[in-house]
C-alpha cells in the first residue's frame, strides 16, 4: 500500500477515529452525501465507545442512556438501523431506506455531535 504524502500508516484506534470524525464533519458542513457521513460517524461512535468500555470511561452515550433511564443498547438501537443498512446486504438485498426520515437525519447529527465521546 502506498503511503499518502504527509500521512503515516502507523495509527492508534483514536488516530483513526479522529481522522474519520474530521472527514465526516467536513463532509457534513459541505452538504456531502449522507451515506459516507453516517457510516464514518457511526464507525467513530463504535470505536470510541468500545475504547471507553475497555478503559472503564463513561462515554457520552452512557451518560445519555443513564439520564434517560435506559440501557446503552436501547439508546443506540435506532441509531444502528441506518448504519447496518449501509454496511450489510445479507438479510434483504433489495431493501430501501428513506434518508428524508426524521430519525435518520437526527441520528446523523447526533453521531457527529456526540461521536461516542
Amino acid at each position: 500500500m502506498r503511503e499518502p504524502k504527509g500521512q503515516r500508516l502507523s495509527l492508534t484506534k483514536i488516530d483513526a477515529a479522529e481522522a474519520q470524525l474530521k472527514k465526516a464533519v467536513r463532509m457534513y458542513f459541505e452538504n456531502d452525501h449522507l451515506v459516507p457521513i453516517y457510516t464514518l460517524a457511526n464507525a467513530v461512535r463504535e470505536v470510541v465507545a468500545q475504547i471507553g468500555q475497555h478503559l472503564d470511561i463513561e462515554t457520552v452515550q452512557k451518560e445519555l442512556a443513564t439520564a434517560r433511564g435506559v440501557k446503552v443498547e436501547e439508546l443506540i438501537r435506532p441509531l444502528s438501523k441506518a448504519a447496518n443498512f449501509f454496511k450489510h446486504a445479507d438479510r434483504d438485498p433489495t431493501e430501501t431506506i428513506d434518508t428524508r426520515d426524521q430519525t435518520t437525519a437526527e441520528t446523523t447529527e447526533f453521531r457527529l455531535m456526540r461521536a461516542g465521546v
